[in-house]
């Protein structure tokens, strides 16, 4: 099924986001060590502020395909179950809109600034860590699109008109 395709891709990606946020850490310690013996790493607050692109982007798919965001356990945990199959659907269909417009907003910002985009020390290019963020942006937004299309399914089998 579709689902367990987006549970192996989003597994890949929470694999990538630790491996940035070991990076993010391991960065940030040793720049404390440098500064204790009076020195600093350049760029250190640039690299970690563009690996968190990489980290929440990866991550945040992983979240959403589990349904581990805060606002929906503690809403949808104490409705009762008719109204939850009720709202799934409309849930699911809000979540599909906002996160592709924001893919799409996120998108035409990427395709503006793809050139001219770069840390301000280190110069590196932000376009690779957008490139991240959009993608994480799309998949949720299809996450949610599946589920809406999966709730809407299973809405039909179960009515007996």
């Amino acid at each position: 099924m579709i689902i367990d395709v987006y549970h192996r891709v989003a597994s890949k990606g929470a694999a990538v986001a630790g491996v940035f946020l070991l990076g993010m850490m391991g960065l940030t310690v040793a720049n404390v060590i440098f500064r204790f013996f009076g020195h600093v790493i350049a760029g250190t607050y640039e690299l970690t502020e563009a690996m968190n692109v990489v980290v929440i982007g990866c991550a945040f798919v992983y979240t959403v395909l589990h349904g581990s965001q805060v606002a929906v356990i503690l809403v949808f945990s104490r409705l009762p179950v008719p109204i939850r199959k009720i709202l799934e659907p409309f849930n699911n269909l809000l979540g599909t809109i906002f996160w592709w417009v924001i893919a799409w907003a996120s998108f035409k910002i990427m395709i503006e600034r793809w050139q001219i985009e770069k840390t301000e020390l280190l110069e590196v290019p932000f376009f690779p860590f957008r490139v991240v963020w959009v993608y994480g942006l799309i998949f949720v937004g299809l996450v949610y699109f599946t589920r809406l299309l999966l709730s809407l399914i299973k809405r039909g089998k179960s009515d007996p008109n």
